[in-house]
């Protein structure tokens, strides 16, 4: 996806602007799910479904959230929002809270999960179901206007279905259709003569774009440990906040029976 501004006088606000997907789930062959076969989304489903984030700046990649996008969205969504987002705006991501202990309950129509079951029924029997929310990637929290006439490409990776979804069907196989993607791009009116003076700027000096960075990295740590000892965990810039989670390792490779939840580990 592009945001082009080449021949435009617009800024970009990235912060305000929203990733539009509406998507339905069929099974493996194309064919429309009936009405006794019960498929499921994961929490946050938008986010869930991209395994990684690249954004491009005049052809030059800016910054990844390598391949663990899912888990950085979900982390920022806990920490960032409160409990009245998470019943309001938050559900156009799909984000239905699971029931605490039963996480990985994954039968959908008599499970103790509810929330399995309420966010499987706006997709059940392969119906479509509209998303819309913010990208979660470090440009796309910076305060500042992307400047005019820069080109922005965002490049989007999908996760595989076992991934994102969750049944208890006999060998499942199913897929998530995209029908339509779009960015939509917040663009601001800028006063010509604050355009003109930034031009002049530029001249001599380059626009410069702070931002926080965050990055998500998995330790493999083996099953039965009693200690784990990782060096170098980070280099050269400390970090002012560490969130640790544990995630199952079959629920990262991504299984139909497994949520991939960081807090889902009794430890």
């Amino acid at each position: 996806m592009e945001i082009t501004g080449k021949h435009g006088m617009e800024y970009v606000d990235l912060k305000r602007s929203k990733l539009y997907v509406k998507a339905k789930l069929v099974k493996g062959d194309g064919s429309s799910l009936t009405e006794n076969e019960y498929v499921g989304q994961i929490n946050l489903f938008l986010q869930s479904m991209f395994s990684q984030v690249e954004v491009t700046m005049q052809g030059k990649l800016v910054s990844s959230t390598t391949n663990h996008y899912p888990y950085k969205a979900m982390i920022q969504t806990l920490l960032s929002y409160g409990s009245e987002s998470k019943t309001s705006q938050l559900t156009s991501q799909f984000w239905i809270k699971d029931v605490p202990g039963h996480l990985d309950d994954n039968d959908i129509n008599n499970g103790a999960n509810r929330s399995l079951n309420t966010r499987s029924l706006y997709f059940a029997q392969s119906k479509t179901g509209d998303m819309e929310g913010p990208l979660c990637h470090d440009l796309f929290h910076m305060d500042r206007y992307i400047l005019n006439q820069v080109a922005i490409n965002v490049r989007l990776t999908r996760t595989r279905p076992e991934f994102c979804l969750m049944t208890n069907e006999v060998a499942p196989d199913f897929k998530v259709i995209i029908e339509d993607i779009v960015l939509k791009a917040c663009k601001i009116q800028i006063n010509p003569a604050v355009i003109y003076g930034h031009a002049e700027i530029l001249k001599s000096v380059n626009a410069k774009y702070p931002f926080t960075k965050t990055e998500v990295k998995q330790i493999t740590v083996a099953a039965g440990t009693v200690n784990f000892a990782q060096d170098q965990l980070f280099q050269n810039i400390r970090p002012n906040r560490v969130v640790v989670g544990f995630v199952n390792a079959l629920a990262a490779a991504g299984d139909y029976t497994k949520i991939h939840s960081i807090f889902n580990i009794s430890i």
